[in-house]
């Protein structure tokens, strides 16, 4: 968006046609679409349109009865008004008026966009005495006037074509055949050149150029800038985002920040990310994203070079579901946006041609087109790059051994942070656990849950549902699987804002080896951690002596829990070693005769036989005891060679501790170490 320097807001205000019966319905078996809802998807082009000569088309509102509110750049004189106060000065005026017009008509031709109500009323002059056209997209956002129940044509400056009653005839366009502006331009450009050549030099110039050249350089002419943007309102920093979003200066101090880190992108990434997880205003929303997902600078000759046209086998399934897609939102209910996702959608399964399409893309792909209407590539760019990094190999023909991995560990994560929940769930089998969906969130929340998702990594998906079916939990467990299934249509009700936080400290407090998923590498990429909301936390090592260990996962004769390597829990014991109320817990339960031999330093020996009493399981006092105090985690350390360990880590789980994992492939490893 420019700057509006000394224009103003204008408001245009119309009515809509109201030719769809209600209840009417398409082959489809949705309702028709409204032409208001039309109207908002076509007027999207109309705001990418930049020209020095074009008052700038800001937003468009609908309001009750299908009334249209169009939001715009406008000035207060028109071409009438200058040329009355300057009757002696006309003739200076009129061909630099007139040139510019044609210019700035020259260019909405280029954009095949007719303006068909040209008046002296629509040629503004700003204070500076730049022309600036106005209501040049009145017929083009209404569809050549199908739109609105009205003929948008002036009286006295209409074409005579425009009269025609004919009804079957084409819409009023640019014909590209006459190249009649081109010609008026070239006469109009050499008059202007004649007029500037011998006018006499502005004094005003001279003193602005005496002006400029007294300005510091650039890097000293706002010390401090960002440090004052930081703490002109320190307060505002610990409200939710849904009211900064709200307080207006606050925004325009955040867009002011990031506008600088987006210009200077690549170089200032970092500074991005670090910016990017206090909040994300949302006019830079999409570019923010851009640049998070890594989207490449050549994404556009890439996209333009797809075939986007030829049939394809999901066609009819995606007719089917995008009409279906977000219809509450006006914007992505409309006409154009179901063009603009097919073509999306369609480009990404060409591209992609070991992949399928599964139902779900099209809501995968809403935000994305959402925020970058105007720029098709921008939005498969962003689509490509989330699913190359958050959802690999979701869309394979076959998904579902990728299904049973992430699934198992979800659960595994439920068990860790909230066993009550995982024992209430437990109960469901696997196939019936993995048909548990959550309602796509509508919009406003899913761009928060967004924001902070593409800095969380592509493990925080989980942490999020977890966090979702943690917060339901008082809900969950007064329920059997059907009332879950109903329960999980109020997902829109929550409270999304608690829900991240609640995900970020999940996050981290649960063990990276917990979360590690071969298909995603969630937590390993290539040595670093790709989290960047907690970019301190632990880096996963795999295949290393005290790291994981991806052939002991594969163990199907045992049964799966909550685990950590040793070089994590070594790390956590370290980082945790001064903390006394969140400290790390070690529980050691072999023989008291191998605990002697080796143990690790601080680790409490409760041997897995004293457990047991007539075969049946009782917790011991001494580690109910420190179970009910606050910690951080416990840690289940036995031998590697037998399945004592687990199988006392799952009898904690089963009594409801959460916070309780196993050592992945037992003490020998560190007993290995040691004499290494």
């Amino acid at each position: 968006m420019g700057a509006l320097e000394d224009g103003y807001f204008g408001v245009c205000s119309f009515m809509s046609r109201t030719n769809c019966c209600s209840g009417e319905c398409g082959p489809n078996g949705l309702p028709l679409t409204p032409p208001s809802i039309a109207i908002i998807g076509r007027f999207q082009f109309l705001t990418s349109l930049r020209h020095p000569n074009l008052c700038q088309y800001l937003d468009i509102q609908r309001g009750k009865f299908d009334r249209i509110f169009v939001i715009s750049e406008h000035y207060c004189k028109c071409v009438h008004d200058v040329v009355n106060e300057n009757k002696r000065k006309r003739f200076e005026l009129l061909p630099k008026i007139a040139y510019e017009t044609l210019s700035a008509l020259q260019y909405l031709h280029n954009c095949q966009i007719c303006h068909r109500y040209l008046s002296g009323e629509n040629v503004l002059i700003n204070e500076k005495g730049t022309v600036r056209l106005s209501n040049y997209g009145l017929y083009y956002m209404t569809d050549s006037g199908r739109n609105v129940p009205f003929d948008i044509q002036h009286a006295v400056y209409s074409a005579p074509e425009v009269y025609v009653s004919d009804m079957n005839c084409q819409p009023t366009g640019p014909k590209g055949k006459e190249p009649v502006l081109d010609s008026l331009l070239l006469h109009f450009q050499e008059s202007t050149k004649w007029i500037s050549e011998n006018e006499d030099p502005n004094l005003a110039d001279i003193l602005q150029l005496i002006s400029n050249s007294l300005t510091l350089k650039p890097s000293a002419r706002l010390p401090g800038l960002d440090e004052s943007f930081q703490f002109a309102n320190p307060g505002i920093e610990h409200l939710a985002v849904v009211v900064k979003e709200k307080d207006v200066i606050y925004q325009l101090r955040r867009m002011a920040v990031l506008h600088r880190c987006l210009e200077a992108y690549p170089y200032t990434k970092d500074k991005l990310v670090v910016e990017a997880r206090s909040d994300v205003p949302p006019l830079y929303r999409g570019y923010i994203w851009t640049a998070l997902l890594d989207v490449p600078c050549t994404i556009d000759y890439k996209y333009a070079n797809i075939d986007k046209e030829s049939p394809t086998a999901a066609d009819r399934q995606i007719e089917v579901d995008i009409p279906r897609c977000h219809q509450y939102d006006e914007l992505l209910s409309s006409p154009t946006a179901h063009e603009k996702f097919k073509r999306i959608i369609k480009a990404w399964i060409v591209s992609h041609p070991h992949y399928v399409y599964w139902q779900g893309l099209d809501s995968l792909c809403a935000p994305f087109l959402h925020l970058n209407f105007s720029n098709e590539s921008l939005a498969y760019g962003c689509l490509s790059s989330f699913i190359d990094n958050f959802l690999k190999d979701f869309f394979l023909k076959d998904n579902s051994e990728v299904m049973q991995e992430y699934l198992g560990v979800f659960k595994m994560l439920i068990a860790f942070y909230n066993a009550k929940l995982y024992n209430h769930l437990s109960k469901f089998t696997i196939g019936k656990l993995s048909r548990l969906h959550i309602d796509v969130l509508p919009l406003h929340k899913l761009f928060h849950v967004w924001d902070v998702l593409l800095l969380g990594g592509n493990a925080f998906p989980l942490c999020i549902g977890a966090a979702v079916l943690c917060d339901m939990e008082d809900r969950l467990l007064q329920c059997e699987f059907n009332e879950c299934i109903i329960l999980f249509s109020d997902v829109p009700e929550i409270n999304v804002e608690n829900c991240l936080k609640k995900a970020l400290e999940i996050y981290q407090l649960a063990p990276k080896t917990l979360l590690y998923q071969r298909r995603l590498s969630a937590v390993f990429v290539n040595g670093k951690s790709n989290c960047r909301l907690d970019p301190f936390s632990f880096t996963l090592q795999v295949g290393t002596q005290l790291g994981l260990h991806l052939e002991e996962m594969d163990n199907d004769n045992v049964a799966p829990c909550p685990e950590i390597c040793a070089e994590e829990m070594l790390f956590l014991s370290e980082r945790k070693k001064n903390d006394v109320n969140n400290s790390l817990i070690i529980v050691d339960v072999r023989d008291k005769e191998d605990f002697d031999h080796y143990s690790i330093p601080g680790s409490i020996n409760i041997p897995y036989s004293s457990a047991f009493e007539d075969g049946n399981f009782f917790l011991p006092s001494m580690l109910k005891n420190l179970l009910n105090k606050h910690y951080y985690m416990t840690v289940i350390v036995g031998s590697g060679s037998d399945l004592k360990a687990r199988q006392f880590t799952l009898l904690l789980v089963g009594l409801n501790y959460s916070r309780i994992c196993l050592l992945h492939r037992g003490i020998e490893v560190l007993w290995e170490r040691k004499n290494s």
